[in-house]
């Protein structure tokens, strides 16, 4: 259910995405989320100027969110539940030079696409792995799902390390037991504890969390929480 209304919307909103969240809205969860992924990750890092063997960006869109982070990546997979938005992360490419900016672009929800994820290589569990879903998680009430499969992909890629940069917009109630609030704009508001908390019983570990103004809408600043973690 909660994928059918996110491929709806986004279907219709994919002709005019990017020139609305950039110039509209104000949207810089990319510059930021990417930041605190890429320093939350340092002292993990290898001494090649790539970080991580794949980034795994879930509700990629039109591949707004995977730009900053393209260059410190072996390999980039986009995900998204709409056609329309990931016909157009297909064919784009970096700002600063002609690659492309995702290897592949899958159609499919995110759970489903952690839980059968494989990369065909013989991991060794000596690389690094990042999971990014930027501003794609307030389109989901549980969120247990998300880290349960997302614990499944890295035991079966036996990485090293993995990590998850997620954003998700704020709840005031941080003591509602449902975690998610359904908010009037169809999109849904997470508690910080609930987060945390689904998070751990998964095995994933907080190392950086901030609150920051993600874009502005009817006017107004839309808090973000933004997350990293450790697994």
């Amino acid at each position: 259910e909660d994928a059918a209304y996110a491929r709806a919307v986004f279907d219709d909103y994919a002709s005019f995405y990017d020139d609305h969240m950039v110039n509209t809205l104000g949207y810089s969860l990319p510059d930021i989320m990417a930041t605190m992924l890429l320093s939350a990750s340092e002292d993990d890092s290898t001494t090649s100027e790539t970080r991580f063997a794949e980034i795994l960006d879930l509700g990629c869109g039109t591949g707004l969110s995977g730009e900053p982070l393209r260059e410190h990546t072996h390999k980039m997979i986009g995900v998204d539940v709409s056609d329309a938005m990931a016909e157009k992360a297909r064919s784009r490419r970096c700002s600063t030079s002609s690659r492309l900016i995702y290897d592949d672009v899958q159609v499919t929800d995110l759970v489903s696409f952690l839980r059968g994820y494989d990369d065909g290589e013989n991991n060794d569990g000596g690389v690094m792995s990042a999971l990014v879903a930027m501003d794609t998680l307030n389109y989901l009430g549980s969120l247990d799902a998300f880290f349960d499969a997302a614990s499944d992909f890295v035991a079966r890629t036996r990485r090293q390390r993995a990590f998850a940069a997620i954003s998700v917009e704020d709840c005031a109630d941080d003591e509602d037991e449902s975690g998610a609030q359904l908010d009037r704009t169809g999109r849904y508001l997470h508690g910080a504890n609930y987060v945390r908390g689904t998070a751990s019983k998964a095995g994933w570990r907080v190392v950086d969390e901030r609150v920051i103004v993600g874009r502005r809408e009817r006017g107004k600043d839309v808090a973000h929480r933004v997350f990293v973690f450790v697994c």
